[in-house]
């Protein structure tokens, strides 16, 4: 992860081909509001003079938007956020001199305040050096078809602290950096540096005197552009961790290759009890991004790695054996998309004292803008600060504490959950933070800091357990909603949301059926934080596109969400206890496995329970049904005897589509396709909703009901929840006085109390 730093800033003229030396700052005023939505400044700006514009809002509810307009009164640059929090800025070497115009606005009506523009010439207010530093390097540079990347080449001596930078002169430009020595080995490499901008950085102390290189690229191959880079060197950074420096004693070194016909290879390695082995990879080819995996004599998964948290995709892992014998350490592939190249395994013996170190390295999960205080409960430790973008109130930070014990004595004194694995110290380790700053779309999150294997706070032997950490945001201001909120109460509903993902990874931090992770942790705010909960926003997500398929993977994942309701259905049936045993099933399965086991257990079908739920989404049976503030998609109304179909996509697996029966009397429906398709009754009357299972077809009557429709209902589970296929189908309706009758004994039976007629929609 990106660490921030916190440096003496420096003013230094610096000469670049085509930029100008420095000049003094601009400075100006402005407040924007609804009576002043829009302020506007005239700039005399030179050809080939680089300018940088920023905003400083003045108060938190101001969020700016900034536009620069040519001569011409072409937009020729815009910018919403750059940094921690909400402000603004634009770099751009002008083609033209003349009189620009630069436009600030704020970002929606809920934003308003005082800001100051400041506007520079040159590199001053990019850099941030202390005063012992040197620059090494200061240039431009254009990536296009014709220039895919660009290097450049330092010489560097052993020791030295590297900072690289580069700067898009323009809005779209994302540039990713490397840093390669002499022999082309990549050390070190960075997409976005986590200011909000597409901008890239590396910070890194130099191993041995040499000639090394810096390349920049593009991320995107479609979107050329200028940029700008600075490096230096420089005594007063702290660079992150280097994990290809460590001391210890090689015990082997592997070249290796792997791509879409070899998607891991492994290596063994004899360990005695008590020896620590620290393992990493380092991709030499290609774009591979690799994992890393320990197993101990018996095959069992001990340690496991993704990204090792340098800014690059590859992987270390550091273990201190529990047992003696032959341990096998597998390199695989990122599994979440195509990539391939060679790499190098490095095995080293080293001291047990570093072990330590990488596990408290893992237990940082973010670095807080100012200095670091702790607050411990019974059972949390609270990393917050009171200065900087991630400033915490008293009020908020005793709220927080006070939740986060709630929801614990609730989920596991309670509900029965399985207690998580605590960090080495004993707790569980929440950060109060502005992830809403710094984060795209997201609240909070929990992240697995440590693989361990078995969870040792339950007697069940686990095959993929974490230690993990949850971060809130620090205030929950600067929310991008029409609604007001109360960030007490999402504060509260976030942190039972991601304290169950801690309680998840504690069961099987690896399991790849990503649906089930949101849709229990959605679920669990429903009963844990009542009117607090957030979880009922995401349900017209699901009711939208009742068609696609369980657990579908398309939508961003936000199916994953609103489909608590399916979490729901199932404690409806089995009890709220049911649903930690889903979560032991994951300990031994897989995927929708995981649900078809825990179901088979309670004398229940997969399949059964998906189609219970799709009647019962259809009568809104829900006790949050009245915030839901929709209804299943209605595909058609039937009027009259004839051939329907579809008038979308089709169904794909164990969807549904819910057609409206306005006919009275006996009809017979017949439906025409794939032999995984069935039809259902509904019938709405006296309170309560009748569903009848009708097969390929049947004879029903409608007579009785003040409202009728038909589920189509897919049977067949996914494949592959991320490649679900639609099918299409006819429905046939006739004359119902001949045909197969259907029996009038309701298969399921949901209260109508909530039952809201289907509606068509545009």
């Amino acid at each position: 992860m990106k660490q921030l730093r916190i440096l003496v800033l420096i003013f230094t003229c610096l000469l670049i081909s085509g930029i100008a030396l420095a000049q003094e700052a601009q400075v100006f005023e402005g407040t924007l509001n609804k009576n002043s939505p829009i302020a506007e400044f005239e700039l005399e700006l030179q050809a080939d003079e680089l300018v940088v514009i920023t905003t400083e809002a003045q108060n938190e509810s101001l969020d700016t938007v900034l536009r620069l307009y040519d001569p011409d009164g072409t937009l020729v640059l815009e910018n919403d956020d750059y940094t921690d929090g909400y402000n603004s800025r634009l770099v751009y070497q002008p083609t033209v001199s003349g009189t620009y115009t630069v436009e600030a606005e704020p970002y929606d009506d809920n934003s308003s305040g005082d800001f100051v523009l400041t506007v520079t010439q040159g590199l001053e207010n990019l850099l941030g050096l202390s005063p012992e530093a040197a620059v090494v390097l200061e240039s431009t540079g254009t990536l296009n078809d014709q220039s895919e990347d660009v290097k450049f080449t330092l010489t560097l001596s052993a020791g030295d602290i590297l900072i690289v930078d580069t700067y898009g002169i323009g809005d779209k430009l994302d540039t990713i950096v490397s840093l390669l020595n002499a022999g082309g080995s990549l050390l070190a490499e960075n997409d976005d540096r986590g200011d909000g901008s597409y901008d890239s950085e590396i910070i890194y102390q130099i191993p041995a005197d040499g000639t090394y290189s810096v390349i920049v690229r593009r991320y995107n191959d479609e979107v050329p552009g200028d940029f700008l880079i600075v490096a230096a060197v420089d005594p007063e950074m702290t660079a992150p961790f280097n994990f290809t420096a460590v001391d210890g004693e090689l015990i082997a070194e592997y070249n290796g290759h792997l791509d879409t016909e070899t998607e891991s290879q492994s290596y063994t390695v004899d360990l005695n009890a008590g020896e620590s082995l620290y393992a990493y990879t380092q991709a030499t080819s290609g774009d591979l991004d690799t994992t890393l995996t320990l197993l101990n004599p018996e095959d069992h998964v001990v340690d496991l790695n993704d990204d090792r948290g340098d800014g690059s995709y590859d992987s270390a892992i550091a273990y201190t054996a529990v047992e003696s014998g032959t341990y096998t350490v597998r390199v695989g592939r990122y599994r979440e998309n195509d990539n391939s190249g060679d790499y190098v395994l490095r095995l080293l013996s080293v001291d047990q004292a570093f072990v330590s170190e990488i596990e408290a390295m893992a237990e940082q999960v973010v670095e807080l803008s100012g200095p670091e205080l702790i607050l411990e409960t019974d059972n949390f430790r609270i990393h917050y600060t009171t200065e900087g973008g991630d400033t915490v109130t008293q009020e908020y930070l005793d709220a927080f504490a006070e939740t986060l014990e709630t929801i614990y004595n609730i989920q596991v004194n309670e509900m029965g959950w399985a207690p998580p694995p605590r960090n080495i110290d004993g707790f569980y380790d929440a950060f109060l933070y502005d992830v809403i700053g710094n984060e795209d779309d997201i609240l909070g999150y929990a992240r697995p800091t440590r693989f361990i294997g078995d969870n040792p706070n339950t007697p069940t032997v686990e095959l993929a357990a974490s230690r993990s950490a949850l971060v809130v945001d620090n205030d929950f201001a600067n929310m991008d909603t029409d609604v007001e909120v109360n960030p007490l109460s999402l504060m509260r509903a976030t942190s039972t949301h991601e304290f169950n993902h801690i309680i998840q990874y504690g069961y099987d931090s690896e399991e790849p059926l990503d649906w089930l992770y949101e849709a229990t942790a959605a679920w669990i705010e429903t009963v844990t934080v009542g009117d607090e909960q957030d979880a009922t926003g995401y349900v017209v997500d699901s009711y939208d596109y009742p068609e696609a398929c369980f657990a579908t993977q398309d939508f961003d994942g936000q199916h994953a969400y609103g489909d608590w309701t399916f979490i729901q259905s199932l404690a409806d049936v089995h009890g709220e206890q049911f649903i930690p045993q889903v979560w032991s099933a994951a300990i031994d399965y897989d995927g929708l496995e995981v649900l078809e086991q825990a179901l088979a257990g309670a004398d229940d079908s997969f399949e059964n329970a998906v189609a219970r739920w799709r009647v019962q989404s259809f009568a809104r049976d829900f006790d949050l049904a009245p915030l839901f503030g929709a209804t299943v998609w209605l595909e058609n109304v039937i009027d009259e005897p004839g051939s329907w179909t579809v008038t979308g996509s089709g169904i794909q697996e164990m969807g549904a589509n819910y057609f409206e029966v306005d006919l009275k009397g006996s009809y017979n429906f017949q439906i025409d396709g794939e032999d995984s398709l069935e039809l259902w009754a509904l019938g709405v009357a006296n309170g309560q909703v009748d569903a009848f299972q009708l097969g390929r077809g049947g004879a029903f009557n409608t007579s009785g009901y003040d409202y009728v429709a038909l589920m189509v209902f897919n049977q067949v589970a996914p494949a592959d929840t991320a490649d679900c296929t639609y099918i299409d189908y006819d429905l046939t309706v006739t004359d119902g006085r001949t045909g197969t009758t259907a029996t009038m004994t309701p298969t399921f039976t949901f209260s109508a109390a909530e039952f809201e007629p289907l509606e068509m929609q545009s």
